[in-house]
């Protein structure tokens, strides 16, 4: 099915993250030049810069990435769920394409979206395997097709969120610790921080948890460190867990908050 493909599509989930997958998918996509789309839990498995990369995809995703997966013929699930932001119409979502799933859980197979081929293992022990035996694709009508995907795209207004995430992405060169709250704040974080490194998002996912920014953002100052952490939240969010600025303080917690609505 792979070997076959016209226009084939990897779609990346927060299982690459946890498998430590992200070595292994990288090598997968660049020898076969497959693009590369994600889920808000897939972020940072797969570098932002790269040319494969084509951001979120579904109901808050980019639009290069939608048109890629509505357009594909064959997704390659990788440690994904198909959550209802990602596919919330099972008939609407990749409607051209043949499926193959690749999970290390298999209830998740043809829970949400059902595929036609699924492979149970470690992501990054199949990823491996899958880029010795294939050979070395090219793709190369199918990735000037996504190009042109990428130009129709107008272009974002000055000042607007993109710009203020473009700006901390050049500043912290995409290594920064992203951590949201809920609604358009972790959506346009996740959607517009260009993520440099792997295990880069703290964020509820699908949970909806208002009020988790705060206190997850001072844990993650703790747990790395040595490395920038920017909390977006709302003021609703802010508000349910505002007492904690208490702890910032007592505890010293190099945090940056930045308000989003």
């Amino acid at each position: 099915m792979i070997e076959k493909a016209k226009r084939p599509l990897i779609y990346v989930g927060g299982g690459a993250i946890s498998s430590g997958a992200s070595d292994a998918l990288k090598t997968f996509a660049q020898k076969l030049h497959i693009p590369v789309a994600c889920s808000m839990m897939g972020l940072g498995a797969y570098p932002c810069s790269a040319e494969l990369f084509l951001g979120l995809v579904g109901m808050h995703g980019n639009p290069a990435a939608n048109m890629a997966a509505l357009n594909c013929d064959l997704l390659i699930a990788a440690g994904a769920r198909f959550s209802n932001r990602v596919a919330a119409s099972k008939e609407s979502f990749a409607p051209k394409a043949k499926i193959i799933h690749i999970d290390i859980d298999a209830a998740e197979f043809d829970k949400n979206i059902i595929s036609d081929a699924h492979i149970l293992g470690d992501l990054g022990k199949t990823l491996e395997k899958l880029s010795i035996m294939l050979p070395s694709g090219e793709n190369s009508e199918w990735l000037d097709e996504i190009a042109e995907f990428k130009r129709q795209i107008p272009r974002p207004k000055p000042y607007a969120p993109y710009t203020v995430l473009h700006t901390l992405s050049e500043l912290t060169k995409g290594e920064a610790n992203i951590v949201t709250d809920v609604g358009q704040n972790q959506m346009l974080a996740c959607r517009y921080f260009k993520f440099a490194k792997k295990r880069s998002v703290v964020t509820s996912g699908g949970m909806g948890t208002m009020g988790f920014c705060l206190p997850a953002a001072i844990g993650a100052t703790f747990g790395a460190p040595e490395r920038t952490v920017c909390a977006f939240m709302g003021d609703g969010g802010l508000q349910m867990t505002m007492q904690e600025l208490g702890t910032v303080m007592e505890q010293k917690a190099p945090v940056k908050i930045i308000l989003m609505n």
